[in-house]
């Protein structure tokens, strides 16, 4: 008799285990989800600001080039 309480109580026991087990592993893989979620939008994001830094620099060149342009056009005009 004692021998089947004991085999109930490890039964018991290693189900327990299991489903804690499970339970463990959900929650990880709920928070490696979030974590891979938030890290696409973060990449999303330095892409979407890189575009804009790289477009900047163009613009700022491009201004830079027609102001100096401009300047040099001026100058030769003024020369005798």
């Amino acid at each position: 008799m004692p021998y089947f309480i004991l085999i109930i109580f490890f039964a018991i026991f290693w189900m327990l285990l299991g489903w804690t087990a499970k339970l463990v592993a959900y929650i990880f893989g709920i928070i490696l989800g979030i974590a891979k979620l938030i890290l696409g939008l973060l990449g999303k994001l330095f892409i979407i600001l890189l575009t804009w830094l790289l477009c900047g620099i163009a613009f700022c060149l491009g201004w830079s080039w027609r102001y100096m342009h401009n300047k040099w056009q001026q100058y030769r005009l003024n020369q005798p």
